[in-house]
C-alpha cells in the first residue's frame, strides 16, 4: 500500500499523511499535479486518532525491509518519529521521522 501511495506523490515533497483509527490507517497523498491516492490498512490502533505526515519513500522503504506479515508502528503524536519493528523481531527497528504535510 505504502508503494503504491507513493507513486502519486510529489517527487520533491514525498509526503504522505497517515490517519490512524480503530480499525485501520489510511494513507493518503494530494499530488502536485491534481492526483490524488488513498489505501487503507488493517490495523489494531489504540487511543486517540492520529493524524501525521512522512516521506513516503522513506516509510515504503523501510516496510519493504520488514520479513514476516504484520509490522508494528509506534506512533506517539503528529510530531513525533514513528518506530517501526518487524514482526519477526530479530532486533532491527526502523525510524521514520514526521514531515509537514
Amino acid at each position: 500500500a505504502a508503494n503504491r501511495v507513493a507513486l502519486v506523490s510529489d517527487e520533491r515533497a514525498r509526503a504522505v499523511t497517515l490517519t490512524a483509527s480503530d480499525a485501520q490507517i489510511a494513507m493518503t497523498v494530494k499530488g502536485a499535479n491534481g492526483n490524488d491516492a488513498e489505501e487503507f490498512v488493517d490495523a489494531e490502533y489504540t487511543g486517540d486518532a492520529l493524524v501525521i505526515g512522512v516521506n513516503s519513500k522513506y516509510l515504503a522503504e523501510c516496510l519493504t525491509l520488514c520479513n514476516g506479515d504484520d509490522v508494528t508502528l509506534k506512533m506517539g503524536g503528529s510530531s513525533d518519529p514513528i518506530i517501526i519493528i518487524p514482526s519477526d523481531d530479530d532486533g532491527v527497528v526502523f525510524v521514520v521521522m514526521p514531515t509537514r504535510v
